[in-house]
């Protein structure tokens, strides 16, 4: 699976660079004005990097990888758990950049949350960043790469005008608003997420053994 794994990572590290780029600068501009700021440029990083997935499967259908693939010694079932784990890896890159980002701010005085705030926040996010591959790669293991990525925007646009539906609610603003929710709601998000993402992998490796390559 490492295998698969490098060279998943070596397809799409132009385009995985600039999505970071783009990622890391909204998270940037969020955690600058955090209690203000709408909570979607906090999240920005984690959708990016869960796009990633995706864009794997989509590339891969366009080299016709799977027909090679299927000479390989990976079963169908490894093959769809490998971009699981490829997308716990990547939303794990996009914590572990917003972790440092927000401390690196904090050093300098241009980001007003405390430790405790950041962690919630990149809880809050890992967590939405999984429902993005969890809602969508079921769709492209049954459809292809092609067809599913329509899936996958969709997917993006149902998430984005659902957070952009509960920040309008009450009267806070910005990651405060998250943040009154506490601990545990942020919890139990994350572990539905995890959920969400397991029951969505045994849906994948159903139709993506059914599927004719």
């Amino acid at each position: 699976m490492i295998g698969l794994l490098i060279k998943d990572y070596y397809s799409i590290r132009k385009y995985g660079v600039f999505l970071l780029a783009m990622g890391v600068l909204y998270a940037g501009i969020g955690s600058v004005n955090s209690m203000h700021s709408p909570v979607l440029f906090s999240v920005f990083l984690f959708l990016y990097m869960g796009v990633l997935t995706g864009s794997v499967i989509n590339l891969e259908e366009k080299s016709h990888w799977e027909e090679y693939a299927v000479m390989l010694p990976y079963s169908r079932n490894k093959l769809v758990a490998e971009k699981y784990v490829l997308s716990l890896l990547n939303i794990g890159v996009a914590s572990l950049i917003y972790l440092v980002l927000n401390l690196i701010l904090m050093a300098m005085g241009m980001n007003r949350m405390i430790l405790e705030d950041v962690l919630y926040m990149m809880l809050i996010g890992a967590s939405v960043g999984l429902l993005l591959p969890a809602i969508s790669l079921p769709w492209m293991f049954w459809l292809g790469g092609a067809k599913g990525r329509i899936c996958m925007i969709v997917s993006v646009g149902i998430i984005v005008c659902v957070l952009g539906g509960f920040s309008m609610i009450g009267t806070e603003s910005g990651a405060q608003m998250w943040m009154n929710q506490g601990w545990q709601f942020g919890i139990v998000l994350a572990a539905g997420a995890l959920a969400v993402l397991g029951l969505s992998m045994l849906i994948s490796m159903a139709v993506y053994a059914r599927r004719e390559l």
